[in-house]
């Protein structure tokens, strides 16, 4: 009688079960910079609407830019910050 293999994926399996952890949080990291690549020309998008086109700031945008003030260098200093914001959520998903 010859003995069954078992199918390869589940041998795969077998063998990266010990490093569930480092494999998970490689997952999250990967998918924090597709984030991260994905909101990077958000910012660019506010400057060229809001500032150069002139539009009005729709929303919470324009909640938060309160914070920072009510003319156009409110919304330049909101995108200032999201620039900012965006690249160390970049950098601590690359570090991951």
């Amino acid at each position: 009688m010859r003995a069954i293999a078992p199918p390869p994926v589940l041998s795969v399996v077998g063998l990266l079960r010990p490093h569930w952890k480092a494999m998970t949080l490689a997952m999250v990291g990967v998918a924090g910079a597709a984030a991260t690549e994905l909101l990077e020309p958000w910012p660019l998008k506010i400057v060229i609407d809001y500032l150069l086109h002139g539009k009005p700031l729709d929303g919470w945008m324009a909640a938060g830019s309160r914070w920072f003030g009510d003319d156009k260098l409110a919304v330049l200093n909101v995108a200032v910050v999201a620039v900012a914001a965006i690249a160390v959520a970049a950098a601590a998903s690359s570090y991951l």
